[in-house]
């Protein structure tokens, strides 16, 4: 049964078909004679059908790695993100909130002024459930709001540090010992956090 294969726009191999006839599509052509299923092909620009060299194996690996790699970076550090930011769009909206009244509440105590009837009510209920003072409660919000952007600003020094380490990765042994000592880093980071 005749073996048909498929390259995209650069000669790159993408599909190989058996069937007895050629698939429906422009792009299928007819493999060579001497076609081996566990290798992999390229086309050259003259048309010419050749075997894969091992570097261009290890580029192409590469290349696939490296866009595996940037998903996986962002699946570790939005997990971490979440612990910070918040878990959903609207729980990060109430702290958003509270941040701003409790900035609201410690300006007008430091400046001697009444509290705002609305930063006392938006504050005033945590407070009560924690038998502190409406100020104390700014206090809490605005060192817990510290922490979170001390931990979201070493986060996004980690995902920079990644980027950098995937596009500067020349071989896949580099990107996969660098990337896992990444990850070590990152679990260091945010334990001292």
């Amino acid at each position: 049964m005749p073996t048909y294969i498929r390259f995209d726009e650069n000669g790159v191999q993408v599909e190989v078909n058996t069937k007895p006839s050629k698939p429906a599509g422009e792009e299928w052509e007819n493999a060579p004679g001497d076609f081996d299923s566990t290798k992999r092909y390229r086309r050259d620009p003259d048309d010419t059908v050749r075997e894969e060299t091992a570097a261009e194996n290890e580029t192409l690996q590469l290349v696939t790695a490296k866009e595996t790699a940037i998903s996986n970076v962002r699946r570790v550090l939005n997990g971490y993100r979440d612990t910070y930011a918040g878990y959903s769009n609207g729980k990060s909206k109430g702290y958003e909130t509270q941040a701003r009244s409790a900035e609201r509440v410690l300006a007008a105590v430091a400046a001697s002024q009444p509290i705002d009837a609305l930063d006392n009510q938006i504050l005033g209920e945590l407070a009560t459930v924690r038998s502190i003072t409406v100020e104390a409660m700014a206090n809490l919000i605005k060192a817990e709001m510290d922490a979170k952007d001390i931990a979201l600003g070493a986060l996004e020094a980690c995902e920079d540090k990644a980027d950098d380490i995937i596009q500067n990765s020349t071989t896949l042994t580099d990107l996969e010992n660098d990337l896992a000592a990444w990850e070590l880093d990152v679990e260091a980071t945010v334990a001292t956090l």
